[in-house]
């Protein structure tokens, strides 16, 4: 696979770390990227560190398979810088229908997820319980997560995200979304704001660092039931991308933006007596199928078990 290959596959994995619902994990797997990502992410070890002690920059760097690493990080992060200032904006103008949008590409990953685990048996149901348990858990309690607007806050986000990143099926931001902390990286991504960028890319490196060879081994060693908890934790946190919603408790951050600590799911026509707005059902509708359609079209012709 060339230069442009690997930069456009990179593209497309960090278009879908901006997105609440597609793991850049997932395109990895789709387009055939998963085993090279994880053994070049593994190779930052004794072996790599010994190199860089000897000043052997060059052998260093084939060893955690750099031009391959280089290549993809450089196409993610043209993705993620040109794509945030239009995804912040379109939060503030027609957050109902990206949330829409957002809960289709969810729910289609869920599914897919749960159809590529084949035969279910007590553990994989187990793990998937689990996993719903801890999605409606973060989903209800992942405001009240948000309070601190320190750096600190963005330093664990981004170690946290970072390992759903590197997962198929769970989406990074998806998780900066459950954690409260989406919108204030979208912003610091956006208006580049250097000292949020640090904290936030300190925490992915030693995220990385700590879960890549703990991910090899769970897929090597317990397969199912690690795809059945991802799939599960993505169901239980579903009401958290629900387009109707009645807001119940709010924070205004640093930067003015409102952000929602507690909220409520509500029915389409709930919402518009509430709030006495147009709940725009067919919109809303569309844009979830659309969202469906997103997914499935990528997956198409691959499964989670493939890769």
């Amino acid at each position: 696979m060339g230069f442009w290959g690997v930069a456009l596959r990179g593209y497309a994995m960090g278009a879908a770390e901006l997105v609440p619902g597609v793991s850049g994990g997932t395109i990895a797997f789709i387009s055939g990227l998963y085993g090279p990502l994880l053994a070049s992410l593994a190779a930052f070890d004794g072996r790599f560190l010994q190199l860089l002690r000897r000043g052997d920059l060059r052998g260093a760097f084939a060893h955690v398979h750099g031009p391959f690493l280089l290549t993809l990080v450089l196409g993610m992060g043209l993705a993620i810088l040109s794509l945030a200032a239009l995804l912040k904006f379109l939060l503030a103008t027609q957050a109902m229908l990206l949330w829409a949008f957002f809960f289709g590409l969810i729910l289609a990953s869920a599914v897919h997820v749960a159809l590529s685990v084949g035969r279910w048996g007590a553990l994989e149901g187990a793990a998937a319980a689990l996993g719903v348990i801890s999605g409606a858990w973060l989903s209800v309690l992942g405001g009240s997560l948000s309070f601190s607007e320190g750096p600190l806050a963005l330093f664990f986000g981004g170690a946290l995200a970072v390992c759903a990143w590197i997962l198929p099926g769970v989406s990074g931001s998806f998780l900066l979304l459950v954690l409260g902390l989406y919108d204030r990286v979208l912003g610091a991504i956006a208006g580049v704001v250097i000292p949020d960028l640090l904290a936030l890319a300190a925490g992915c490196g030693l995220g990385l660092l700590l879960f890549v060879r703990l991910l090899q081994r769970l897929l090597l060693t317990a397969r199912k039931a690690t795809l059945a908890a991802l799939g599960g934790f993505m169901f239980g946190a579903l009401q958290m991308l629900w387009p109707w919603q009645r807001i119940e408790a709010y924070q205004l951050g640093r930067d003015g933006a409102m952000r929602v600590l507690r909220s409520e799911p509500l029915g389409p026509h709930a919402y518009a007596q509430f709030y006495g707005e147009d709940p725009q059902l067919w919109a809303v509708a569309g844009l979830m199928c659309l969202g469906v359609a997103v997914v499935w079209g990528l997956a198409r012709g691959q499964g989670y078990g493939d890769a």
